[in-house]
C-alpha cells in the first residue's frame, strides 16, 4: 500500500508542475489578448501569403503547440496531416519555407516560432514582451509534451 501511495504522490507532483506550467501560459497568453485589445494597431501583421498549404499548415501547428518547435518535428507532423512538402529532402524544405515567410521567426538550432509570438509590448504590469513568456515557457520540454494524443504526436 506504501508503494502506490508514494507513486500516487510523485504523479500528484507531476501534475500540480503541469498545471503551474499551463497557469503561467494562459496568464501570459491573458496579457497579449489584453494588449491586443487595447492596441490592435500595433499588432496588424501582413496579410500571409496566398496559395501555401504547406506555409498555412505551418501556422498552423505552431500556433496549436503554442511554442517553438524544431523543423523537423514541424515536417513530421505536415506529413501526419497529409500535408505534402515535395523535394528531395522535405524536412529541409520546411526550414527554406520557413524562412522565406514573414510570419515565422528562427529560434536558432533549427528552431522556430512565429514573429506574432515576438511582438514587444510594454505592459502596465511591468511585462515587457508578454507573448516571450510563451515562447520560453517550459523550454525543457518537447514542444508536443502535454497535447493530447488525438491531435499531435511526438515524432520518433
Amino acid at each position: 500500500m506504501a508503494i502506490i501511495i508514494k507513486r500516487m504522490k510523485e504523479r500528484l507532483v507531476m501534475f500540480e508542475h503541469e498545471r503551474d506550467a499551463l497557469n503561467a501560459k494562459v496568464e501570459a497568453l491573458r496579457l497579449v489578448i489584453e494588449d491586443m485589445e487595447k492596441n490592435p494597431d500595433d499588432w496588424e501583421t501582413p496579410a500571409p501569403p496566398r496559395g501555401s498549404a504547406v506555409k498555412d499548415g505551418m501556422e498552423r501547428i505552431l500556433l496549436e503547440v503554442g511554442k517553438p518547435m524544431h523543423y523537423r518535428q514541424i515536417h513530421e507532423e505536415l506529413r501526419r496531416r497529409n500535408i505534402h512538402v515535395a523535394g528531395q529532402n522535405p524536412a529541409r524544405n520546411v526550414g527554406a519555407h520557413l524562412s522565406l515567410d514573414p510570419r515565422f521567426k528562427s529560434l536558432g538550432e533549427g528552431k522556430w516560432g512565429l514573429v506574432a509570438w515576438e511582438h514587444k509590448t510594454t505592459l502596465s504590469n511591468g511585462h515587457s514582451g508578454a507573448s516571450r513568456e510563451l515562447l520560453h515557457a517550459e523550454e525543457s520540454q518537447s514542444p508536443l509534451q502535454g497535447q493530447s494524443p488525438g491531435r499531435l504526436h511526438q515524432p520518433a
